[in-house]
């Protein structure tokens, strides 16, 4: 059975200091970096599937499909 080869490690991109400032107010226990985690990758998420729709379907997020 072929194994599965493993790629180099990306770099990530870099994130300004008043960003993550917007999302953290303190320490944060691992539940809340779990939460907050979670609820990023949400709105990404989101966001693709909203551009692919509307490059899909050609009409803006904003509008209605007809």
């Amino acid at each position: 059975m072929a194994t599965k080869k493993k790629l180099p490690p990306r770099e990530l991109p870099k994130l300004p200091p008043e960003l993550v400032d917007q999302f953290v107010n303190g320490p944060m226990t691992v539940d809340a970096v779990q939460h907050l985690s979670m609820a990023f990758k949400k709105a990404l998420i989101k966001r693709m599937l909203g551009a692919g729709l509307g490059l899909h379907l050609r009409y803006p997020p904003s509008e209605h499909p007809p």
